[in-house]
């Protein structure tokens, strides 16, 4: 029976790619970092679920990750092909053969989800130099794709759809270039309207951005210690029922 892959994205579990079912047979695809004496080697493996038969199945000296899995296809962003560290997107199957240019678009290093039995798929991509971290929804059949923000002092990322792809749920930046402000958790409509935030999470005030300390919430209360620490990181979103 084929395996069907679980992406792993830097070792951590995306729980939302499926759900376990009768009869079915799963992998585990991960990032694993080469060195490399010329420049960051990212390859991506996978392995059973006990952890057996562990593969390289890009084996390619470029930077590849893996953040989605749909089905039978695993997703990764690469820069094969092109110059260091400018991503975009491949579809391969289980076995990392088959590999396939998606899109033209050019993408950042970020999650992103599908809808529609995979033909549509968000992504966290960039337009030359002045166009980044912005969301489009790209078709996966046609490689087409189609801007759904563009508010160039902010920074989109890690976009997931809800279950029934009608929303979008993603990461907000309100200006990428100040060191002072993190990242929220926000929602929108699928056609990129209707944005709503969802968490708010405390400023970092002047002193604790010098020292690169953040305040660390604890079960809603802000504790008098000051953990120096990065918080407030967003990575993963995933929806459950």
């Amino acid at each position: 029976m084929k395996a069907i892959p679980v992406a792993l994205g830097l070792m951590l579990f995306t729980a939302n790619c499926f759900s376990q079912s009768k009869g079915k047979s799963y992998q585990i695809a991960y990032n694993v970092h080469i060195p490399d004496k010329v420049r960051g080697n990212y390859e991506i493996f996978t392995m059973e679920m006990d952890g057996t038969n562990k593969k390289n199945i890009t084996n390619n000296p470029d930077v590849a990750w893996t953040y989605y899995a749909y089905k039978k296809k695993l997703y990764f962003v690469s820069d094969r092909d092109t110059t260091y560290r400018a991503y975009f997107l491949y579809e391969s199957d289980s076995d990392g053969k088959s590999i396939k240019k998606v899109s033209n678009l050019q993408l950042e290093d970020s999650w992103m989800s599908s809808r529609n039995n995979g033909t549509e798929m968000v992504v966290t991509g960039r337009i030359g130099k002045g166009i980044r971290s912005q969301l489009f929804i790209v078709n996966t059949k046609t490689g087409t794709y189609k801007q759904l923000t563009n508010d160039t002092a902010a920074k989109y990322g890690d976009p997931c759809f809800s279950p029934d792809g009608k929303q979008i749920a993603y990461s907000y930046q309100k200006n990428k270039r100040d060191r002072a402000t993190h990242e929220e958790l926000f929602i929108m409509n699928a056609d990129g309207t209707g944005a709503k935030q969802l968490t708010q999470f405390p400023e970092i005030t002047h002193q604790q951005k010098n020292m690169d300390i953040r305040p660390v919430q604890q079960n809603g209360i802000l504790p008098k210690i000051l953990l120096p620490m990065f918080h407030y990181k967003m990575a993963g979103i995933i929806f459950l029922r």
